[in-house]
Protein backbone atom coordinates (compact mmCIF):
# COMPACT_ATOMS: atom_id res chain seq x y z
CA UNK A 1 0.00 0.00 0.00
CA UNK A 2 1.32 3.19 -0.62
CA UNK A 3 1.69 6.07 1.91
CA UNK A 4 -0.93 7.84 0.03
CA UNK A 5 -2.99 4.87 0.63
CA UNK A 6 -2.06 4.18 4.55
CA UNK A 7 -3.28 8.18 5.25
CA UNK A 8 -6.45 7.50 3.72
CA UNK A 9 -7.01 4.66 5.75
CA UNK A 10 -6.46 6.30 8.63
CA UNK A 11 -8.85 8.94 8.01
CA UNK A 12 -11.23 6.28 7.25
CA UNK A 13 -11.25 4.84 10.67
CA UNK A 14 -11.26 7.97 12.22
CA UNK A 15 4.40 30.04 4.71
CA UNK A 16 4.54 29.96 8.51
CA UNK A 17 5.73 33.16 10.31
CA UNK A 18 9.80 32.79 12.77
CA UNK A 19 8.49 31.43 15.83
CA UNK A 20 7.76 33.37 18.56
CA UNK A 21 10.09 33.46 21.72
CA UNK A 22 7.99 34.23 23.99
CA UNK A 23 7.01 31.50 27.10
CA UNK A 24 3.65 30.38 27.11
CA UNK A 25 0.77 31.36 29.91
CA UNK A 26 0.85 28.72 32.66
CA UNK A 27 -2.93 27.76 32.40
CA UNK A 28 -4.77 29.00 35.70
CA UNK A 29 -7.10 26.72 37.86
CA UNK A 30 -10.71 27.84 37.14
CA UNK A 31 -12.13 25.20 39.85
CA UNK A 32 -12.91 28.24 41.96
CA UNK A 33 -13.11 30.50 39.12
CA UNK A 34 -16.07 32.92 38.27
CA UNK A 35 -17.63 32.53 35.04
CA UNK A 36 -16.04 35.70 33.70
CA UNK A 37 -12.74 33.76 33.86
CA UNK A 38 -11.01 32.73 30.90
CA UNK A 39 -10.34 29.55 29.99
CA UNK A 40 -7.18 29.08 27.38
CA UNK A 41 -7.96 32.84 26.13
CA UNK A 42 -11.98 32.50 25.82
CA UNK A 43 -15.00 32.85 27.69
CA UNK A 44 -15.89 29.27 28.72
CA UNK A 45 -19.17 27.30 27.04
CA UNK A 46 -21.77 25.94 29.40
CA UNK A 47 -23.91 23.23 27.79
CA UNK A 48 -24.04 24.67 24.34
CA UNK A 49 -21.48 24.22 22.76
CA UNK A 50 -19.85 26.73 20.93
CA UNK A 51 -16.85 27.47 17.89
CA UNK A 52 -13.05 27.12 19.61
CA UNK A 53 -10.72 29.66 18.48
CA UNK A 54 -11.80 29.30 15.16
CA UNK A 55 -8.55 31.99 13.85
CA UNK A 56 -6.35 28.78 14.44
CA UNK A 57 -7.59 26.42 11.74
CA UNK A 58 -8.82 28.68 9.26
CA UNK A 59 -5.75 27.31 7.20
CA UNK A 60 -6.65 26.37 3.51
CA UNK A 61 -5.96 23.45 1.52
CA UNK A 62 -5.54 21.31 4.69
CA UNK A 63 -7.54 19.57 7.65
CA UNK A 64 -7.35 18.92 11.23
CA UNK A 65 -8.44 15.90 13.06
CA UNK A 66 -7.21 15.44 16.78
CA UNK A 67 -6.10 18.22 19.27
CA UNK A 68 -4.48 18.20 22.49
CA UNK A 69 -3.85 21.28 25.23
CA UNK A 70 -0.59 20.87 26.87
CA UNK A 71 -1.35 20.14 30.87
CA UNK A 72 0.20 23.00 32.31
CA UNK A 73 0.32 25.52 29.30
CA UNK A 74 -1.35 27.61 26.76
CA UNK A 75 -0.47 25.87 23.93
CA UNK A 76 -2.39 23.61 21.49
CA UNK A 77 -0.93 20.58 19.63
CA UNK A 78 -2.87 19.18 16.91
CA UNK A 79 -2.22 17.06 13.38
CA UNK A 80 -2.12 18.69 9.92
CA UNK A 81 -3.29 17.01 6.28
CA UNK A 82 -2.97 18.27 3.06
CA UNK A 83 -6.57 17.84 0.98
CA UNK A 84 -4.33 17.47 -1.75
CA UNK A 85 -0.29 16.06 -1.71
CA UNK A 86 1.89 16.66 1.07
CA UNK A 87 1.92 16.97 3.63
CA UNK A 88 0.10 13.50 4.91
CA UNK A 89 0.65 14.14 8.27
CA UNK A 90 2.37 16.47 10.28
CA UNK A 91 2.03 17.66 13.93
CA UNK A 92 1.61 21.50 14.79
CA UNK A 93 1.73 23.90 18.09
CA UNK A 94 -0.09 26.69 18.84
CA UNK A 95 0.59 29.16 21.79
CA UNK A 96 -1.33 31.40 23.64
CA UNK A 97 1.56 34.41 24.01
CA UNK A 98 0.49 37.77 24.84
CA UNK A 99 -3.52 37.57 24.70
CA UNK A 100 -3.27 35.94 21.63
CA UNK A 101 -2.87 32.67 19.75
CA UNK A 102 0.64 32.17 17.67
CA UNK A 103 0.38 30.76 14.16
CA UNK A 104 0.77 27.55 14.11
CA UNK A 105 4.39 25.84 13.67
CA UNK A 106 5.50 22.31 13.63
CA UNK A 107 5.76 21.11 16.97
CA UNK A 108 9.64 20.36 18.04
CA UNK A 109 8.83 17.25 19.91
CA UNK A 110 7.77 15.51 16.52
CA UNK A 111 10.15 17.84 14.13
CA UNK A 112 12.27 14.64 13.55
CA UNK A 113 9.13 11.91 12.33
CA UNK A 114 7.48 11.61 9.45
CA UNK A 115 3.99 10.81 8.45
CA UNK A 116 2.91 11.01 12.27
CA UNK A 117 -1.03 11.48 13.29
CA UNK A 118 -2.96 11.48 15.66
CA UNK A 119 -0.68 12.38 18.26
CA UNK A 120 -2.84 12.12 22.22
CA UNK A 121 -1.31 13.34 25.95
CA UNK A 122 -1.40 11.78 28.97
CA UNK A 123 -3.25 13.77 31.82
CA UNK A 124 -0.23 14.38 33.49
CA UNK A 125 1.89 15.95 30.27
CA UNK A 126 4.52 12.71 30.51
CA UNK A 127 3.82 10.58 27.84
CA UNK A 128 2.93 11.48 23.72
CA UNK A 129 0.79 8.64 22.18
CA UNK A 130 0.86 8.70 17.93
CA UNK A 131 0.85 6.66 14.87
CA UNK A 132 3.84 6.69 12.72
CA UNK A 133 4.00 5.33 9.41
CA UNK A 134 7.69 6.26 8.88
CA UNK A 135 9.04 4.41 12.16
CA UNK A 136 10.46 0.93 11.68
CA UNK A 137 8.26 -1.77 13.31
CA UNK A 138 10.07 -4.01 16.07
CA UNK A 139 11.30 -7.54 14.31
CA UNK A 140 8.57 -9.39 14.15
CA UNK A 141 6.02 -6.73 14.10
CA UNK A 142 3.81 -5.99 11.09
CA UNK A 143 0.96 -3.80 10.57
CA UNK A 144 0.03 -0.62 8.92
CA UNK A 145 -1.11 1.53 11.76
CA UNK A 146 1.56 1.08 14.22
CA UNK A 147 0.96 3.25 17.46
CA UNK A 148 4.14 4.26 19.56
CA UNK A 149 4.63 6.38 22.41
CA UNK A 150 7.49 8.61 23.56
CA UNK A 151 8.36 9.94 27.81
CA UNK A 152 9.47 13.09 29.01
CA UNK A 153 12.90 12.64 29.81
CA UNK A 154 15.73 15.11 31.80
CA UNK A 155 16.76 16.06 28.58
CA UNK A 156 14.23 16.11 26.30
CA UNK A 157 11.90 13.02 25.26
CA UNK A 158 12.88 9.57 25.01
CA UNK A 159 12.70 7.49 21.84
CA UNK A 160 9.81 5.81 20.54
CA UNK A 161 8.60 2.86 22.08
CA UNK A 162 5.91 0.50 19.97
CA UNK A 163 2.91 -0.06 21.63
CA UNK A 164 1.04 -2.13 18.63
CA UNK A 165 -1.47 -1.43 15.76
CA UNK A 166 -3.75 1.24 16.97
CA UNK A 167 -5.15 4.79 16.35
CA UNK A 168 -5.86 7.14 19.11
CA UNK A 169 -5.52 6.05 22.24
CA UNK A 170 -6.56 8.09 25.31
CA UNK A 171 -5.33 7.80 29.23
CA UNK A 172 -6.52 8.39 32.41
CA UNK A 173 -4.36 9.83 35.32
CA UNK A 174 -3.84 6.20 37.02
CA UNK A 175 -2.13 5.98 33.81
CA UNK A 176 -4.70 2.43 32.11
CA UNK A 177 -4.33 3.11 28.68
CA UNK A 178 -7.81 3.10 26.69
CA UNK A 179 -7.23 2.09 22.15
CA UNK A 180 -10.09 1.12 20.20
CA UNK A 181 -9.02 -2.23 18.44
CA UNK A 182 -10.33 -3.49 14.71
CA UNK A 183 -11.22 -6.41 14.71
CA UNK A 184 -13.86 -7.72 11.73
CA UNK A 185 -14.42 -4.71 11.00
CA UNK A 186 -15.46 -3.44 14.18
CA UNK A 187 -14.52 -1.22 16.77
CA UNK A 188 -13.96 -3.19 19.91
CA UNK A 189 -12.38 -0.56 22.78
CA UNK A 190 -9.83 -2.51 25.05
CA UNK A 191 -7.64 -1.40 28.04
CA UNK A 192 -4.12 -1.77 29.37
CA UNK A 193 -3.59 -1.23 33.35
CA UNK A 194 -0.04 0.44 34.37
CA UNK A 195 1.47 -1.55 36.93
CA UNK A 196 5.08 -0.82 37.60
CA UNK A 197 5.77 1.32 34.77
CA UNK A 198 4.61 -1.43 32.28
CA UNK A 199 1.33 -1.95 30.30
CA UNK A 200 -0.72 -5.26 31.13
CA UNK A 201 -1.85 -7.43 28.24
CA UNK A 202 -5.36 -6.27 26.44
CA UNK A 203 -8.53 -6.57 28.57
CA UNK A 204 -11.75 -5.80 26.96
CA UNK A 205 -14.36 -3.13 28.22
CA UNK A 206 -16.97 -4.97 29.60
CA UNK A 207 -19.70 -6.11 28.47
CA UNK A 208 -18.79 -6.90 25.26
CA UNK A 209 -22.31 -7.14 23.73
CA UNK A 210 -22.22 -3.29 24.20
CA UNK A 211 -19.87 -2.54 22.02
CA UNK A 212 -20.26 -4.79 19.08
CA UNK A 213 -20.17 -1.53 16.25
CA UNK A 214 -18.52 0.21 13.84
CA UNK A 215 -17.04 2.32 16.73
CA UNK A 216 -13.72 4.61 16.06
CA UNK A 217 -11.87 7.32 17.79
CA UNK A 218 -12.02 6.46 21.79
CA UNK A 219 -11.46 8.60 24.22
CA UNK A 220 -11.49 8.58 27.71
CA UNK A 221 -12.25 10.88 30.96
CA UNK A 222 -9.07 11.86 33.01
CA UNK A 223 -10.30 9.81 35.77
CA UNK A 224 -12.12 6.79 33.67
CA UNK A 225 -15.33 7.99 34.45
CA UNK A 226 -16.82 7.61 31.23
CA UNK A 227 -15.90 7.17 27.43
CA UNK A 228 -16.81 8.68 24.56
CA UNK A 229 -16.25 7.43 20.48
CA UNK A 230 -18.17 8.22 17.44
CA UNK A 231 -20.18 5.37 15.29
CA UNK A 232 -21.27 4.69 11.80
CA UNK A 233 -23.51 2.33 12.46
CA UNK A 234 -25.34 3.07 15.46
CA UNK A 235 -28.85 4.77 15.70
CA UNK A 236 -28.21 8.41 16.52
CA UNK A 237 -30.23 11.32 17.58
CA UNK A 238 -29.80 14.00 14.78
CA UNK A 239 -26.91 14.35 12.66
CA UNK A 240 -24.36 13.95 15.76
CA UNK A 241 -22.27 10.81 15.71
CA UNK A 242 -20.82 10.59 18.68
CA UNK A 243 -21.84 8.31 21.96
CA UNK A 244 -21.35 7.98 25.71
CA UNK A 245 -20.69 4.91 28.05
CA UNK A 246 -20.32 5.11 31.69
CA UNK A 247 -18.34 3.30 33.85
CA UNK A 248 -20.61 1.34 36.64
CA UNK A 249 -18.65 1.15 40.27
CA UNK A 250 -18.36 -2.91 39.48
CA UNK A 251 -16.02 -2.09 36.33
CA UNK A 252 -19.16 -2.66 33.42
CA UNK A 253 -19.70 -0.02 31.18
CA UNK A 254 -22.90 1.21 30.49
CA UNK A 255 -24.90 0.43 26.87
CA UNK A 256 -23.57 3.51 24.55
CA UNK A 257 -26.47 6.08 24.26
CA UNK A 258 -26.36 9.07 21.55
CA UNK A 259 -24.70 12.30 21.90
CA UNK A 260 -27.53 14.18 19.83
CA UNK A 261 -29.48 15.67 22.68
CA UNK A 262 -26.97 18.05 23.44
CA UNK A 263 -24.72 18.35 20.22
CA UNK A 264 -26.35 19.02 17.03
CA UNK A 265 -23.76 19.33 14.94
CA UNK A 266 -22.47 16.12 12.84
CA UNK A 267 -20.11 15.85 15.25
CA UNK A 268 -17.29 13.00 15.57
CA UNK A 269 -13.45 12.89 16.84
CA UNK A 270 -14.27 13.90 20.43
CA UNK A 271 -11.16 14.30 23.37
CA UNK A 272 -11.64 15.87 27.09
CA UNK A 273 -9.38 18.19 27.97
CA UNK A 274 -6.75 16.95 30.63
CA UNK A 275 -8.58 18.45 33.74
CA UNK A 276 -11.89 16.72 32.47
CA UNK A 277 -13.82 20.35 32.15
CA UNK A 278 -14.17 20.71 28.31
CA UNK A 279 -15.16 18.11 25.82
CA UNK A 280 -14.14 18.81 22.46
CA UNK A 281 -15.04 17.59 18.98
CA UNK A 282 -14.74 18.25 15.19
CA UNK A 283 -18.23 19.28 12.87
CA UNK A 284 -16.97 19.10 9.32
CA UNK A 285 -13.78 22.25 9.23
CA UNK A 286 -14.47 23.44 12.91
CA UNK A 287 -13.98 22.71 16.52
CA UNK A 288 -16.38 23.11 19.14
CA UNK A 289 -15.76 22.46 22.91
CA UNK A 290 -18.89 22.05 25.54
CA UNK A 291 -18.76 22.05 29.10
CA UNK A 292 -18.19 17.74 30.29
CA UNK A 293 -21.21 18.56 32.64
CA UNK A 294 -23.17 17.57 29.36
CA UNK A 295 -21.59 14.50 30.16
CA UNK A 296 -22.61 14.25 33.39
CA UNK A 297 -25.96 15.08 32.75
CA UNK A 298 -25.95 12.02 30.83
CA UNK A 299 -25.15 9.63 33.31
CA UNK A 300 -28.48 7.16 34.14
CA UNK A 301 -29.87 7.25 37.22
CA UNK A 302 -29.18 3.48 38.70
CA UNK A 303 -25.16 3.86 38.43
CA UNK A 304 -24.29 7.06 40.53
Amino acid sequence: MTRAGIVFLLLCVMTTPPRCEAQEDEVKDTRASTSTTLYLGQEPPGLTPELFVPEIFAEPDYSEHVYNIIPGKMACVFDRYAEYGFPQGEIFITRFVDGQWTDPELFEVFKDYDFVFLPTISPDGNRWFFTSTSIPLPDGESGKIPMFFIDKTDDGWSEPTYLGQHIHASATLDGTLYVMVETRDRGRPMFRRLIDGQYSDYEYVEPVEHFMERDAHLVVDPKGRYMIFDSQSRPRIGDCMLFISFRRGNGLWTKPVSMGEYIKQKAAIAWISYDGKYIFYKAGDDVYWVNAEVAESMRPEDQE
